[in-house]
């Protein structure tokens, strides 16, 4: 009886043993039963993971699903122009290209001031309906920042805008049929407001100030087969006394480069695809420039110029 009595004990000892084990066990974190080796591999595969998902690339995508993180978007900022229905809320605004088309619709943080329309900004950008969300600034100077430019899309050029230079509406047109010239695109530090101003002052002629530190592209379509320096010397841009030449060549084409020519202190002419395009700025020197405007900034614009394709 005795040694039935002591294997009785014996068992009840080990049941009340292997209970305790799975206890502890079922309290324990897995990564606390794992060996060093495995949580540290389990460790980079999770931040491998997130940092994939989390730093976007230069450029802009659309989200393929709700939730994704966009590349960086630039753009000037627009009121957004839906006030009801699915698209509307509250501090929502739009990002325009130079060109006004629409980049993107996104929701401004809150806690942060309302931005400045019409002031140009890049940004990171996360997936949503029926908007994005601001998650991000890209600064100048930020490796993904992607500078202001503008491209015209029919005549196939882009310039790049240092601030607060912009395409101006009133100075600007497209679309003449006797192509000389068929469209100028003109790029001015005012705003909108001022350049309207200026632009209504009608007792000026030749030295309006609306177009002082003024850059322009004009084209011309209606010289098919000419060169640069055929067409200047033919008048295509007129002649004064003084003025001097040189041959250059501009993003891969040959060009003409005119200074002290007939109107501007700087003048360069290039061929494209059956297009002749004049590039110059005027500045005078007994106006004021206007606020953010400056010689080092028309000269800047100009020597952006590109075609595209």
């Amino acid at each position: 009886m005795r040694s039935l009595a002591f294997v009785a004990a014996v068992i009840l000892v080990m049941v009340l043993f292997i209970g305790a084990l799975y206890a502890v066990r079922a309290e324990t974190p897995v990564s606390a039963l794992a060996s060093p080796a495995a949580s540290a591999t389990a460790t980079a595969a999770a931040t491998a993971t997130v940092t994939a998902t989390t730093v976007p690339t230069p450029g802009f995508a659309v989200p393929k699903t709700s939730g994704e993180l966009f590349n960086v978007a630039c753009g000037v900022i627009a009121d957004n122009p839906t006030k009801t229905g699915a698209g509307s809320a509250p501090n929502t605004f739009v990002l325009r290209s130079l060109a006004g088309e629409q980049v993107v619709v996104f929701g401004w943080p809150s806690g942060l001031p309302l931005p400045t329309l019409g002031s140009y900004m890049c940004g990171r950008f996360i997936g949503g309906a029926p908007f994005l969300g601001l998650t991000a600034f890209v600064r100048p100077g930020d490796a993904d920042y992607l500078p202001p430019t503008y491209v015209n899309k029919t005549y196939k050029f882009s310039v790049v805008l240092p601030e607060p230079y912009r395409r101006s509406d009133k100075l600007s047109f497209s679309g003449l049929s006797a192509g000389h010239p068929a469209a100028q695109d003109a790029f001015t530090a005012r705003t909108p407001e001022d350049d309207a101003i200026a632009a209504a002052d009608t007792h000026c002629e030749t030295a309006c100030a609306v177009w002082n530190y003024v850059a322009h592209v004009v084209v011309f379509t209606d010289v098919p087969t000419q060169t640069p320096r055929q067409w200047f010397d033919a008048g295509g841009a007129g002649h004064a006394v003084g003025e001097t030449t040189a041959d250059i060549t501009i993003d891969g084409r040959s060009a003409l480069k005119v200074i002290n020519g007939a109107g501007y202190p700087v003048q360069y002419i290039v061929a494209d695809r059956g297009r002749m395009f004049s590039l110059a700025y005027t500045l005078r020197t007994d106006q004021p420039a206007p606020a953010g405007a400056s010689k080092e900034k028309l000269d800047a614009i100009l020597a952006s110029f590109k075609f595209v394709p």
